[in-house]
């Protein structure tokens, strides 16, 4: 029943949240490996902080947690072979995780051994040792609330309308803590949490995306220009859906336009209709603050 939804997947050695308003956001503006990715993806931000997260202190002596993580192998100290403390260990020595039933049962905590990591590592901040894990908890929580106020805040969303989906091996310690600090007034955790992301890929729809570059001012762009545009694109897109054995009567054509204001250098995507021009100063208004109706607008791409 819920339409508005931020989804935080926290595993080892990040934390992925994405806003669903109605339906999943999607961007054209991502790097990938340091370059820029022009085709529509998923709209995810992601921040260094997980469940192998390490804590140390910066130059001036205060206390950091990520991004650089323990990673699967060495890992956090409890799992047996790690030499520094993460937020999985903090977890363990504060009684949040059970050492017996790990993994369902099948893998047994160092609880010895996250405990001299965790007190060595107190004796450094000359705090107690439970202080020093519940800072290390504040610190990941205060990283990852940033990450969703990225999304929701800084974008004209007001996370008090969402409900939060929580998933990943770790989310289900900390999402209550920040739905509390959001003021978020539901958390849902589904079955099996830690490989929802692994689940979604088997079961997730096939899907073709097809773009071409227009350029057109969308005064210009009436619907005979329209159907010219899009039919190309509809036509080798169908063609591929009946080459992977999608039934004619399972294909879904769903028709996008990248828009901007005459003159800006980047787009927002719009689903195209009758009234698309509208949708878009809308769109812009909630993204950026503002609109401009009296501005001319541009249709980029179909």
């Amino acid at each position: 029943g819920y339409t508005q939804a931020i989804t935080f997947d926290m595993g080892g050695t990040s934390t992925d949240v994405s806003l669903c308003d109605e339906q999943p956001r999607t961007t054209t503006e991502t790097t990938v490996a340091g370059c820029p990715v022009k085709v529509p993806v998923i709209d995810i931000h992601t921040v260094g902080a997980g469940g192998g997260s390490l804590a140390y202190l910066d130059r001036g002596g205060a206390l950091r947690v990520g991004p650089q993580s323990a990673g699967a192998d060495p890992g956090p100290a409890c799992y047996g072979k790690g030499h520094d403390i993460t937020v999985t260990d903090a977890n363990l020595y504060l009684g949040r995780l059970h050492p017996d039933w790990f993994l369902g049962g099948q893998m047994r905590l160092d609880v010895e051994r996250a405990r001299h990591v965790v007190e060595n590592f107190a004796n450094r901040l000359q705090r107690q040792p439970e202080d020093t894990c519940q800072g290390i908890l504040e610190i990941a929580n205060a990283n990852m609330e940033g990450a969703i106020r990225v999304i929701s805040v800084e974008r004209g969303y007001d996370p008090r309308e969402f409900l939060m989906i929580s998933f990943g091996g770790a989310g289900g310690m900390h999402a209550a803590d920040l739905a509390r600090r959001l003021s978020m007034p539901d958390v849902l955790v589904p079955a099996n949490p830690g490989i929802l992301s692994a689940f979604g890929m088997l079961i997730s729809d096939y899907i073709q995306e097809y773009a071409h570059t227009v350029r057109l001012p969308a005064d210009v762009f009436t619907p005979d220009k329209a159907e010219a545009a899009f039919g190309d694109l509809e036509d080798r897109g169908r063609e591929a859906m009946l080459a992977e054995g999608v039934a004619p009567e399972d294909i879904e054509i769903t028709r996008f336009v990248d828009m901007c204001y005459m003159g800006q250098s980047f787009e927002l995507m719009v689903p195209f209709g009758p009234s698309f021009v509208e949708e878009f100063h809308r769109r812009h208004e909630r993204r950026y603050g503002y609109e401009d109706s009296a501005r001319p607008t541009q249709v980029v791409n179909v």
